[in-house]
């Protein structure tokens, strides 16, 4: 896949929130293919470890610009698919995004753009783990896992959910009644925030 990928994207590559997280690994999948970096994060230290590092273990070039893309280093979560007591704010911008990214893939794939929205779900990474949510053992993908299938997705958006434990709850949100979708969403927002769960009506016990 790597001379595939430096074959049909070119020989650059602009990664958000590059510095850390999904985006490391992102960068690290792009630069063992050979594709050359530009890196923008929030931090100016932590581009600079991320520039180090794939310096010293790839045959790259690799560009960092500090700047602050209001949350670009989080990843998509699965409540871009519903909404949720909580979590408004943050699940209407992952709803827009993939919406955008839908509507970017039907305006651009006739000039052969590819565009993908990739759902990422529980990710252990070091913005999840700021941020002080916990999960079980071997819930959350690993960040790596993740860059790898969003690459091999990327020709074949406009929509893909990594891993098959988020695409099998990406499946039951989809097909639950709207009213029960929020529900499950808010369920799992209060106990990850230790809020209680909202009584909704007609959405059954909770």
């Amino acid at each position: 896949m790597s001379n595939t990928l430096l074959q049909q994207y070119g020989p650059w590559a602009l990664i958000a929130g590059g510095s850390e997280g999904i985006g490391l690994c992102f960068a690290r999948q792009l630069a063992a293919a050979g594709i050359n970096l530009v890196l923008i994060a929030r931090r100016s230290a932590p581009l600079q470890a991320a520039k180090e590092q794939l310096l010293r273990d790839y045959p790259v070039e690799v560009r960092i610009q500090p700047l602050d893309l209001t949350a670009a280093d989080l990843e998509a979560q699965l409540i871009g698919l519903t909404g949720g007591a909580y979590i408004a704010a943050y699940a209407a911008t992952k709803a827009f995004d993939i919406v955008l990214a839908e509507s970017l893939w039907a305006e651009l794939a006739p000039c052969g753009v590819h565009v993908l929205s990739l759902v990422a779900g529980a990710t252990d990474t070091p913005a999840m783990t700021a941020s002080g949510i916990r999960f079980e053992p071997g819930y959350a993908m690993d960040p790596m896992a993740v860059a790898r299938e969003g690459l091999a997705q990327l020709p074949h958006g406009p929509l893909h959910v990594a891993g098959d434990n988020n695409r099998g709850v990406a499946a039951i949100l989809r097909s639950e009644d709207r009213r029960q979708s929020v529900a499950l969403m808010s369920a799992g927002s209060a106990a990850l925030y230790g809020l209680p769960v909202p009584q909704l009506p007609g959405a059954g016990a909770q």
